[in-house]
Protein backbone atom coordinates (compact mmCIF):
# COMPACT_ATOMS: atom_id res chain seq x y z
CA UNK A 1 0.00 0.00 0.00
CA UNK A 2 1.48 3.39 -0.72
CA UNK A 3 0.72 6.29 1.38
CA UNK A 4 1.10 10.08 1.00
CA UNK A 5 1.70 12.16 3.91
CA UNK A 6 1.38 16.27 4.31
CA UNK A 7 2.63 17.11 7.84
CA UNK A 8 5.58 14.63 8.42
CA UNK A 9 7.24 16.93 10.91
CA UNK A 10 4.58 18.52 13.16
CA UNK A 11 3.46 16.34 16.42
CA UNK A 12 0.38 14.91 14.74
CA UNK A 13 1.87 14.18 11.27
CA UNK A 14 4.77 12.62 13.04
CA UNK A 15 3.37 9.84 15.18
CA UNK A 16 1.20 9.26 12.39
CA UNK A 17 4.81 8.43 9.87
CA UNK A 18 5.95 6.43 12.84
CA UNK A 19 2.76 3.76 12.41
CA UNK A 20 2.50 4.13 8.72
CA UNK A 21 6.14 2.77 8.87
CA UNK A 22 5.67 0.29 11.54
CA UNK A 23 2.70 -1.30 9.76
CA UNK A 24 3.77 -4.10 7.43
CA UNK A 25 0.45 -3.56 4.96
CA UNK A 26 1.99 -0.01 4.20
CA UNK A 27 4.68 -0.85 1.74
CA UNK A 28 5.80 3.00 0.65
CA UNK A 29 5.05 6.12 2.33
CA UNK A 30 5.44 9.90 0.20
CA UNK A 31 6.21 12.54 2.06
CA UNK A 32 4.98 15.95 0.35
CA UNK A 33 7.04 18.86 2.32
CA UNK A 34 7.81 22.78 1.60
CA UNK A 35 11.57 21.79 2.26
CA UNK A 36 13.71 18.47 1.74
CA UNK A 37 13.61 15.81 4.57
CA UNK A 38 16.40 13.62 5.28
CA UNK A 39 16.06 9.86 4.35
CA UNK A 40 14.66 8.28 7.55
CA UNK A 41 13.74 5.32 6.08
CA UNK A 42 13.84 2.72 3.25
CA UNK A 43 10.04 2.97 2.85
CA UNK A 44 10.15 6.73 2.70
CA UNK A 45 10.40 9.13 -0.02
CA UNK A 46 10.28 13.00 0.00
CA UNK A 47 9.06 14.97 -2.44
CA UNK A 48 9.44 18.66 -2.33
CA UNK A 49 6.07 20.89 -3.12
CA UNK A 50 6.77 24.26 -4.40
CA UNK A 51 3.40 25.74 -4.49
CA UNK A 52 0.43 23.51 -2.38
CA UNK A 53 -2.24 25.63 -4.57
CA UNK A 54 -0.70 24.38 -7.88
CA UNK A 55 0.25 20.80 -8.43
CA UNK A 56 2.71 19.95 -11.53
CA UNK A 57 1.10 18.07 -13.84
CA UNK A 58 4.22 15.62 -13.47
CA UNK A 59 4.28 15.72 -9.72
CA UNK A 60 0.83 14.08 -9.76
CA UNK A 61 1.86 11.75 -12.24
CA UNK A 62 4.24 10.18 -10.53
CA UNK A 63 1.68 10.32 -7.01
CA UNK A 64 -1.20 8.53 -9.04
CA UNK A 65 -0.62 4.90 -7.79
CA UNK A 66 -1.21 5.92 -4.35
CA UNK A 67 -4.28 4.07 -2.44
CA UNK A 68 -4.08 6.75 0.43
CA UNK A 69 -3.22 10.41 1.44
CA UNK A 70 -3.07 11.50 5.39
CA UNK A 71 -3.26 15.70 5.11
CA UNK A 72 -2.16 16.45 8.45
CA UNK A 73 -0.54 19.70 7.53
CA UNK A 74 -1.92 22.87 9.04
CA UNK A 75 -2.22 25.56 11.93
CA UNK A 76 -4.38 26.86 14.70
CA UNK A 77 -4.37 30.47 13.40
CA UNK A 78 -6.67 32.10 10.17
CA UNK A 79 -4.19 31.35 7.45
CA UNK A 80 -6.61 30.64 4.66
CA UNK A 81 -3.87 29.36 2.19
CA UNK A 82 -3.11 26.25 4.31
CA UNK A 83 -6.11 25.37 6.30
CA UNK A 84 -8.48 25.82 3.38
CA UNK A 85 -6.83 26.42 -0.04
CA UNK A 86 -4.12 23.95 -0.17
CA UNK A 87 -6.33 20.88 1.26
CA UNK A 88 -9.42 21.92 -1.72
CA UNK A 89 -6.70 22.32 -4.35
CA UNK A 90 -4.42 19.31 -3.61
CA UNK A 91 -8.03 16.92 -3.79
CA UNK A 92 -9.47 18.68 -7.15
CA UNK A 93 -6.11 18.34 -8.82
CA UNK A 94 -5.42 14.67 -7.63
CA UNK A 95 -9.16 12.96 -8.54
CA UNK A 96 -8.46 13.39 -11.93
CA UNK A 97 -5.24 11.42 -12.31
CA UNK A 98 -6.42 8.36 -10.03
CA UNK A 99 -6.55 5.31 -12.94
CA UNK A 100 -10.06 4.14 -12.95
CA UNK A 101 -11.88 1.39 -12.28
CA UNK A 102 -10.32 0.75 -8.91
CA UNK A 103 -9.90 -1.87 -6.62
CA UNK A 104 -10.32 0.17 -3.72
CA UNK A 105 -11.70 3.85 -3.58
CA UNK A 106 -9.11 6.60 -2.73
CA UNK A 107 -8.61 6.84 1.12
CA UNK A 108 -8.29 10.11 2.60
CA UNK A 109 -7.56 11.31 5.80
CA UNK A 110 -8.55 14.92 7.35
CA UNK A 111 -6.29 15.92 10.59
CA UNK A 112 -8.78 18.70 11.94
CA UNK A 113 -9.57 19.04 15.90
CA UNK A 114 -12.47 18.91 18.34
CA UNK A 115 -13.15 22.17 19.07
CA UNK A 116 -13.51 22.77 14.64
CA UNK A 117 -16.42 24.52 13.74
CA UNK A 118 -18.50 23.41 11.15
CA UNK A 119 -21.72 25.54 11.84
CA UNK A 120 -20.72 28.73 9.87
CA UNK A 121 -23.65 30.86 12.04
CA UNK A 122 -22.99 29.37 15.56
CA UNK A 123 -21.20 32.25 18.15
CA UNK A 124 -18.00 31.16 19.06
CA UNK A 125 -16.56 32.70 22.39
CA UNK A 126 -12.85 31.66 21.28
CA UNK A 127 -11.05 31.23 18.32
CA UNK A 128 -13.98 31.80 16.17
CA UNK A 129 -12.13 32.61 12.91
CA UNK A 130 -9.86 30.02 12.87
CA UNK A 131 -12.36 26.84 14.23
CA UNK A 132 -14.81 28.07 11.47
CA UNK A 133 -12.31 28.05 8.75
CA UNK A 134 -11.37 24.52 9.42
CA UNK A 135 -15.20 23.74 9.73
CA UNK A 136 -15.58 25.14 6.17
CA UNK A 137 -12.93 22.72 4.86
CA UNK A 138 -14.51 19.38 6.67
CA UNK A 139 -18.03 20.26 5.07
CA UNK A 140 -16.23 20.88 1.95
CA UNK A 141 -14.05 17.76 2.40
CA UNK A 142 -17.11 15.67 2.73
CA UNK A 143 -19.22 17.08 0.03
CA UNK A 144 -16.38 16.33 -2.42
CA UNK A 145 -16.48 12.42 -1.06
CA UNK A 146 -19.83 12.55 -1.92
CA UNK A 147 -19.85 13.77 -5.00
CA UNK A 148 -17.32 11.20 -6.10
CA UNK A 149 -18.27 8.52 -3.78
CA UNK A 150 -17.44 5.67 -6.96
CA UNK A 151 -13.44 6.61 -6.17
CA UNK A 152 -13.34 8.70 -2.80
CA UNK A 153 -13.75 8.41 0.42
CA UNK A 154 -12.68 10.58 3.73
CA UNK A 155 -12.63 10.66 7.42
CA UNK A 156 -11.92 13.53 8.89
CA UNK A 157 -10.12 12.87 12.47
CA UNK A 158 -10.65 15.44 15.05
CA UNK A 159 -8.59 14.68 18.12
CA UNK A 160 -8.22 16.66 21.42
CA UNK A 161 -4.81 18.12 23.15
CA UNK A 162 -2.20 15.69 21.39
CA UNK A 163 0.78 14.96 23.34
CA UNK A 164 4.07 12.81 23.25
CA UNK A 165 5.13 10.37 25.72
CA UNK A 166 7.26 13.06 27.16
CA UNK A 167 5.07 15.84 26.92
CA UNK A 168 1.82 13.92 27.89
CA UNK A 169 1.68 14.83 31.59
CA UNK A 170 2.21 18.87 31.35
CA UNK A 171 -0.04 18.61 28.31
CA UNK A 172 -2.75 16.93 30.23
CA UNK A 173 -2.93 19.45 32.68
CA UNK A 174 -3.01 22.18 30.65
CA UNK A 175 -5.39 21.19 28.39
CA UNK A 176 -7.64 20.04 31.59
CA UNK A 177 -8.13 24.09 32.09
CA UNK A 178 -9.91 24.30 28.91
CA UNK A 179 -11.63 21.06 29.74
CA UNK A 180 -10.94 19.07 26.70
CA UNK A 181 -10.17 15.43 26.02
CA UNK A 182 -6.40 14.50 25.10
CA UNK A 183 -4.74 11.90 23.35
CA UNK A 184 -1.46 10.53 22.85
CA UNK A 185 0.58 11.05 19.24
CA UNK A 186 0.75 7.05 19.32
CA UNK A 187 -2.96 6.50 19.44
CA UNK A 188 -3.63 8.63 16.93
CA UNK A 189 -0.84 7.02 14.75
CA UNK A 190 -2.24 3.44 15.55
CA UNK A 191 -5.26 4.60 14.65
CA UNK A 192 -4.75 6.83 11.41
CA UNK A 193 -1.98 3.93 9.89
CA UNK A 194 -5.33 0.94 10.74
CA UNK A 195 -7.63 3.46 9.32
CA UNK A 196 -5.93 3.26 5.63
CA UNK A 197 -5.14 -0.24 5.83
CA UNK A 198 -8.70 -1.65 6.63
CA UNK A 199 -11.00 1.17 6.36
CA UNK A 200 -13.32 0.13 8.72
CA UNK A 201 -14.30 3.30 10.21
CA UNK A 202 -17.50 4.76 9.23
CA UNK A 203 -16.57 7.64 6.48
CA UNK A 204 -17.22 11.11 8.16
CA UNK A 205 -15.68 12.94 11.36
CA UNK A 206 -13.95 10.70 13.90
CA UNK A 207 -14.12 11.98 17.42
CA UNK A 208 -11.14 12.00 19.68
CA UNK A 209 -12.69 9.29 21.88
CA UNK A 210 -13.03 6.91 19.69
CA UNK A 211 -9.92 7.16 18.13
CA UNK A 212 -7.88 6.87 22.02
CA UNK A 213 -10.45 3.77 22.39
CA UNK A 214 -8.74 2.48 19.50
CA UNK A 215 -5.60 3.53 19.27
CA UNK A 216 -4.71 1.78 22.81
CA UNK A 217 -6.59 -1.36 21.44
CA UNK A 218 -3.90 -1.53 18.48
CA UNK A 219 -0.81 -0.40 20.50
CA UNK A 220 -1.80 -2.93 22.80
CA UNK A 221 -2.31 -5.92 20.39
CA UNK A 222 0.74 -8.57 19.70
CA UNK A 223 1.78 -6.82 16.30
CA UNK A 224 2.08 -3.61 17.77
CA UNK A 225 4.32 -4.49 20.47
CA UNK A 226 6.48 -6.97 18.52
CA UNK A 227 7.39 -4.49 15.41
CA UNK A 228 7.78 -1.80 18.22
CA UNK A 229 10.34 -3.98 20.05
CA UNK A 230 12.01 -4.74 16.52
CA UNK A 231 12.25 -1.25 15.59
CA UNK A 232 13.86 -0.93 19.32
Amino acid sequence: MKVLLTGATGTIGSGILRHLLLNPDITSVVTLTRRPLPPSNPKTTNIVIPDFQNWDAAILTSLSDADAMVWAMGTSDTNEDTNYNFILAFQQAFLPVLPTPRRNRFRYVLTSGLSVEPDQEKSLWFLDGARKLKGRTETWSLNFAKEHEDVWQTWIIKPGGVATAETYAVTRMAIGLLIMPTIRDDEVGAFVADLLVHGKEPEGRILNERMVARGAELLASTYIVLTQKARD
